[in-house]
């Protein structure tokens, strides 16, 4: 059906975990780029009117301000307003937004005002920390990527199970989010627990695929609009995190956990056929697939390299396991001779790339900077329905 692959031989090897533990994570940022000061109020004078050039730096004042000190070790993940009263992710969004139509205003014809100004911005993901390149078009794509990634960060936040505010019973064990737990409780063994679990809304997860779909439409704009404008020698000096490659793994990234909650629908739903979630099922293996090649093809500082690749190889084994999953329960309902055998492989093969994922998964979160790692629910139905076919 264009969406199962070859499989290794099953490995029943357990995970071992570790005990250390940090953010949350249902969806991964890589790392916010900041931009830093400088005075383009100097800079622009008898280039612009004072006016616009004071309403520039006033504009790109206010991002450096939203933005200051949002990158610290580790995976700093702010809640919207909305959610918890914390204003901090949407003073930056609006200053973002406020931002971008001056400065594309700026660049429409050319760039015949922007070229003698340097945008310094810090670079969490390259080796290069700071990049100041003299181009409108670098300072466009910097916000749209950095619009981006609040995006992913608002889908990770919306995510992100929250007790109600007079919860004050003691948290109970259950399934809906794996973490590493101490070595203690584990004995080197897969745990699939949570100790802080609490029911996330449908309306809650509609508003991910949402905000996930815009984060794509961020990356997918400075990938079709603004890189086929931008001068040559500027593409060559761009950090590693606005090249065609990363915009474009980021992109598939955010559409890949889009479908991956598509999916989450599809299997909660009695109505829905076996073939909706196949498709659906090997949708997210064919975007997982272009998102790992893309990544494969940068250059990144090591450790933010290895642990988002790791996310996607996470991910798109997960997909794989649901695909054959879904394809083998459909072999299983036809009557010839080799359907079941058929099946049985599937199931097998599902199996593999379900422990391939859980071992990604744990590598992932034991990778610094260290973090809680969230499980799909429907990833829990995989397991325990292989199981139950293996006992057949």
């Amino acid at each position: 059906m264009g969406c199962i692959f070859s499989s290794d031989a099953i490995d029943d090897g357990g995970i071992v975990e570790v005990s250390f533990l940090s953010g949350e994570v249902y969806v991964f940022v890589p790392g916010l780029r900041e931009p830093t000061q400088n005075d383009l109020t100097e800079l622009l004078k008898g280039s612009v009117s004072a006016g616009m050039a004071s309403k520039l730096q006033s504009l790109r004042s206010q991002v450096i301000a939203a933005s200051s000190g949002r990158n610290e070790p580790g995976l700093k993940l702010k809640r919207s307003k909305s959610q918890d009263g914390d204003p901090g992710g949407l003073d930056l969004e609006n200053a973002l937004k406020n931002y971008l139509p001056v400065l594309l205003g700026l660049v429409t014809g050319g760039e015949k005002f922007t070229t003698a100004i340097e945008y310094p911005w810090t670079n969490v993901e390259d080796e290069r920390k700071e990049t100041a390149l003299a181009s409108g078009y670098y300072e466009l794509l910097s916000v749209l990527h950095l619009l981006g990634m609040l995006a992913l960060q608002e889908a990770n936040a919306c995510l992100t199970p929250r007790p109600p505010v007079d919860a004050f019973d003691i948290p109970k064990a259950s399934e809906g989010m794996c973490f590493a737990l101490h070595p203690v409780f584990t004995f080197g063994r897969y745990i699939s627990a949570s100790l802080t679990w609490y029911k996330l809304s449908d309306e809650n997860k509609r508003n991910a695929i949402e905000i996930l779909l815009k984060a794509a439409s961020y990356f997918e704009c400075a990938i079709n609009a603004v890189l086929p404008n931008t001068p040559d020698e500027i593409k060559a000096k761009l950090p590693v995190d606005l090249t065609e490659e990363m915009l474009r793994s980021l992109e598939q990234q955010a559409l890949g956990q889009a479908v991956e909650l598509q999916l989450g629908f599809a299997i909660d739903n009695v109505k829905a056929s076996l073939a909706v979630k196949r498709r659906l099922a090997c949708e997210q293996v064919e975007v997982w697939e272009q998102a790992i090649e893309k990544l494969a093809s940068t250059t990144k500082a090591a450790t933010m390299m290895n642990k988002h690749i790791l996310f996607v190889k996470w991910k798109l084994a997960e997909a794989k396991a649901a695909a054959y999953y879904f394809h083998g329960l459909i072999l299983n309902e036809g009557y010839e001779a080799n359907t079941h055998a058929e099946s049985l492989s599937c199931l097998k093969a599902a199996n593999a790339h379900l422990k391939e994922s859980q071992k990604a998964r744990t590598e992932f979160s034991n990778m610094e900077p260290f973090t809680k790692y969230a499980h799909t629910s429907h990833t829990h139905l995989f397991a325990h329905q292989l199981v139950i076919s293996k006992r057949r």
